[in-house]
């Protein structure tokens, strides 16, 4: 369980539909976020299918008991979209203590900042 977060108007609810496919709104407005999003994200990884597939062949090719795979079922990341962080969370301002406790239920934070050029 991983959750996005970081100030408002920052695009995490737009980063949050481009990971997940989903179409949350991501507006231009203060708190447009209140309840956490949440999606099922798969990880892909090219070693875990050549892994599979490799097993299966081999078991054909030679009639081995080697236990492969009857189905390829990949690896999930839950993904939550945390409403924006503002000066005074931590003492109940804004969202404040909902804040939070979103934070303390997932258990790692992806914070994205915005940068300039």
């Amino acid at each position: 369980r991983i959750g996005i977060v970081g100030l408002p108007n920052i695009g995490k609810s737009s980063f949050f539909n481009l990971v997940s496919s989903k179409k949350v709104p991501a507006e231009n407005y203060p708190f447009c976020t209140i309840k956490p999003s949440q999606a099922q994200v798969e990880v892909p990884c090219d070693s875990f299918t050549d892994l599979c597939n490799t097993m299966n062949q081999r078991k054909r090719n030679t009639g081995s008991d080697i236990s492969a795979p009857v189905t390829h079922i990949g690896a999930t990341l839950t993904v939550y979209d945390i409403a924006g962080l503002v000066r005074g969370a931590h003492k109940g301002d804004g969202l404040g203590n909902e804040f939070l406790s979103n934070i303390q239920s997932v258990g790692a934070i992806y914070h994205m900042v915005r940068a300039f050029d």
